[in-house]
């Protein structure tokens, strides 16, 4: 493929889009080809050019140190492309690429340094340039010094920072350091396609190749500078303008300011001056600013700025602003400043101030209700500079008064003194608190409301509490409450039901309201009253008989008497005992049936709580429905299979049955077995020989009643 065809793909594809190429010379470009955006290069390069009308001036700059020093070691190549009239839309125009370039360009040597700047020893921009370059390729510089990696790459990126920014401030720098020429070649009216690109090995560095689209229609203009703000100081004039909207177009600036008036101007920046951003002030980044230390103040100055281009082209001077220097510095602010209640209702403040002052114009004098609060002035008219004392004719009476002393120069610029404290004595008190109201919840939260004051000098209240009514009262809040709210949290594990509060207001002069209602709150009952037990009771044959002391819980309101029949679970509420009548005592009468009864006492509070139900008693009715005992009861030896032998008779129901007991010689009788209805003997396999037993027999019912026992005694032989 043909350089023509090559910059044809190129031109309709990404004309105007900076591509990118593989280090060396750019490779054809196959049609439709699409660029991989990847960053795949150790360098780039940036092309940029002005035309003036007759030359086009071409710049170029590596991104990187590693491109910087090796393009300087291979040197630059530059062609172009003309793509023909800006008219014709045609693409039979477009020629051959021609090589600007004969050979690679690169920096001037030493000697060629030295006799540029013998052609030039006023531009101090050459000798950086070619200082920075040649140190960059010496030998003994090319490594890292002690193994330090990180200072040689901070080295080498310093050194390219001043080679590339003397180039940007010298057309004549910029052109020994192969970075920029000019093409006076070209034709008015055509569009030209330029391409820059260094002999850097791709094994050594990977540097992209930079591509520019210009027009020769018409010469390029350089914008105006704009000073977008001017900020008149003390003894200073701050210039702002705003940096985005210049880099593109200047490097530098010279700072011109007029003193008569605009009829002529004079440089103040002996360098061209670059402003850098400061990382400290990261909200003023996109600001370049110039500060002049002007020599008079309420002098109006005129300034302009003129850019410099990285061509080597100045551009036209900014529109002229002006500005002036004015006094910012207050005076001394007064001291000692005092405020006194002379006279009842009336504030009258003294204080101290230099008399050597000589721009004090005067003073005013403000109030606030506090000292963060906005102040209001007293003085409509400035106080002369003599004055040493005012009077506040209407103070705040229930408020506090904090008063400052402003002095005031001649330039309007203030001097604050601190503030004084000043108030009207004031002895009356607040009204009681009015509207209490409280309660208390489950889990012992107190919460009190009451009504806001009307004084204007309320400043807060006091919350006291006694747990009686006897007792001395104490403060709950150690601060006056700013608020009508109040809460507070108390035990519920106590005796004591009540709790009374009291609150008290309090102004701002510390006078407390007179001990208004005391509200008395009543606990919510979450504790049962306590369990009332039995002193004693009696089995007879009038029923069972039983005594009781009551509960000692104040709150208690009655007793309950319960009773179960044996073997049941549930019990039943066999009377309840109102704790008014005074009854402690209680028969349950014998119903004939000789039942087994287990009885328990509990109490009941006004809340509807009981108390836990203690063990009580059991208890079987001694009823005269009772089964008969046996009869013929029997015990005779048996001396063939020496045992003893009972035998009895018996007509009762045949669901009963018998219970049989034995005593030895000690007299103790201890049962020995149960014995079904049908049972009418029972031999004894426990029986010793010449031992005297003596036996009894019971019988017992279905429904737990007893007979009377039937006895015998026997002797084994």
């Amino acid at each position: 493929m043909s350089t023509t065809t090559r910059y044809l793909a190129l031109c309709t594809s990404l004309i105007g889009t900076g591509a990118f190429a593989q280090s060396g010379v750019p490779p054809a470009l196959p049609k439709g080809l699409v660029i991989d955006t990847v960053d795949r290069y150790d360098a780039h390069l940036t092309l940029r050019a002005h035309y003036n009308g007759t030359v086009m001036r071409l710049r170029w700059a590596p991104s990187a140190p590693v491109g910087w020093i090796n393009a300087n070691g291979r040197g630059y190549r530059l062609d172009r492309l003309d793509l023909g009239l800006e008219s014709d839309t045609t693409l039979g125009a477009i020629g051959e690429s021609i090589s600007i370039t004969a050979a690679p360009m690169k920096p001037l040597d030493i000697p060629g340094w030295r006799a540029l700047h013998d052609q030039l020893p006023n531009d101090n921009y050459v000798m950086v340039a070619g200082e920075m370059i040649h140190e960059a390729l010496q030998p003994e510089n090319m490594g890292m010094p002690n193994g330090d990696m990180l200072g040689a790459a901070n080295t080498f990126m310093e050194r390219m920072s001043f080679a590339l920014l003397s180039a940007d401030l010298s057309w004549p720098a910029a052109k020994g350091s192969a970075l920029g020429m000019e093409d006076a070649t070209v034709q008015p009216g055509h569009r030209y396609l330029y391409r820059v690109w260094s002999d850097v090995k791709p094994e050594v560095v990977r540097m992209d190749t930079a591509y520019l689209m210009v027009s020769t229609s018409k010469p390029q203009q350089i914008p105006k500078p704009i000073i977008t703000e001017v900020e008149e100081r003390d003894k200073v004039i701050v210039l702002n303008w705003p940096r985005t909207a210049h880099e593109h177009y200047f490097t530098a600036y010279d700072i011109e300011r007029s003193d008569d008036g605009g009829k002529s101007f004079h440089k103040l920046n002996e360098q061209p001056y670059i402003h850098f951003t400061n990382p400290d002030l990261p909200q003023r980044k996109d600001l370049i600013t110039y500060t002049d230390s002007v020599p008079q103040q309420y002098k109006s100055y005129q300034y302009r700025l003129i850019g410099h281009t990285p061509f080597g082209i100045e551009g036209p001077p900014s529109d002229v602003v002006k500005g002036m220097a004015r006094d910012k510095t207050g005076p001394p602010a007064p001291v000692n400043v005092k405020a006194i209640e002379k006279k009842a209702g009336e504030i009258t403040l003294s204080w101290e101030y230099p008399s050597d002052v000589k721009d004090l114009r005067g003073f005013h004098v403000v109030r606030g209700g506090a000292v963060s609060t906005p102040n209001i002035a007293l003085t409509k008219e400035m106080l002369p500079a003599k004055a040493r004392s005012f009077t506040d004719r209407s103070p705040e009476v229930h408020k506090h008064n904090y008063y400052m002393v402003v002095a005031v120069d001649t330039a309007g610029n203030p001097g604050v003194s601190l503030s004084a404290l000043g108030d009207v004595l004031d002895s009356i008190p607040p009204a009681v608190p009015t509207g209490i109201t409280g309660r208390i919840d489950t889990n012992g939260v107190v919460t009190l409301t009451w009504r806001l004051g009307k004084e204007p000098d309320l400043y807060g209240y006091y919350v006291y509490f006694r747990n009686q009514k006897d007792h001395i009262e104490a403060r709950v809040n150690g601060q006056p409450l700013r608020d009508t709210v109040f809460t507070d949290t108390i035990s519920m594990h106590t005796l004591t039901e009540h709790i009374y509060y009291r609150v008290v207001a309090i102004d701002m002069n510390e006078n407390q309201s007179a001990r208004g209602e005391l509200i008395d709150l009543q606990r919510p009952d979450v504790r049962p009253p306590n369990t009332p037990v039995f002193t004693d009771y009696r089995v007879d044959k009038q029923g069972i008989w039983m005594k009781w002391a009551p509960s000692s819980s104040e709150d208690v309101v009655a007793h309950l008497l319960l009773r179960r029949a044996n073997n049941r679970a549930l019990w039943d509420t066999l009377k309840v005992f109102d704790v008014g009548s005074k009854q402690r005592e209680y028969l349950d009468p014998d119903q004939g049936k000789g039942k087994i009864f287990e009885y328990a006492i509990i109490a009941k509070d006004d809340a509807g709580l009981f108390s836990k139900r203690e063990r009580g008693f059991r208890l079987r009715m001694m009823s005269l429905d009772r089964p008969d005992a046996v009869r013929n009861l029997q015990a005779k030896a048996d001396a063939q299979r020496k045992k003893l032998q009972l035998s009895w008779s018996y007509e009762g129901p045949s669901d009963a049955w018998f219970i049989v007991m034995r005593s030895g010689p000690e007299g103790k009788f201890a049962s020995l077995c149960s014995l079904p209805a049908e049972a009418r003997q029972w031999t004894d396999p426990t029986a010793k020989p010449d031992v005297t037993y003596k036996y009894m027999v019971q019988v017992r019912a279905a429904d737990g009643s007893t007979s009377d026992y039937a006895s015998a005694t026997a002797k084994l032989r």
